[in-house]
């Protein structure tokens, strides 16, 4: 049974997106925010995504710090002026408050290991975690993986 839970184990497989450069994530902000409703309803259907309602099958730090602004404002991860869309007015502000949401001791700081900063401190890229569903089938009442 060991083997089996090695070799095919109950949950699916973990999918990493990779979003490449921080000017590119503060651009695209709200759509990165939103990326569930893109992945929403995949379950079904190639690519077998599974659906994002939990931690398990889904981690977006975008989506965590659009919901973490809109509930708390920035005072405290940073304190950066909140335009009409609820996001930091520059870009600037929106990686000093990315990384403060971030930091080990902040309230987003389950994403730390999602975000990859260069030498200096800019922000190089981030990563959504989304999971693959296990395909089975049954065959004469047992469930077998399905490749």
């Amino acid at each position: 049974s060991e083997t089996a839970d090695e070799y095919f184990p109950s949950n699916g497989v973990s999918l990493f997106l990779v979003f490449e450069g921080g000017q590119n994530m503060y651009k695209n902000r709200e759509s990165l925010a939103q990326l569930s409703d893109r992945v929403s309803g995949k379950s079904q259907e190639p690519p077998y995504i599974a659906e994002p309602n939990s931690d398990s099958t889904y981690r977006n730090m975008m989506s965590g710090l659009h919901d973490y602004l809109d509930a708390n404002g920035s005072d405290a991860i940073g304190g950066a002026a909140l335009g009409a869309d609820g996001w930091p007015v520059s870009y600037s502000d929106f990686e000093t408050t990315v990384q403060a949401y971030v930091d080990p001791r902040g309230p987003g700081s389950r994403y730390v290991s999602d975000l990859s900063l260069d030498g200096s401190d800019e922000i190089q890229s981030y990563r959504v975690k989304l999971e693959y569903i296990r395909l089975t089938k049954t065959f004469r009442g047992e469930t077998i993986d399905d490749s």
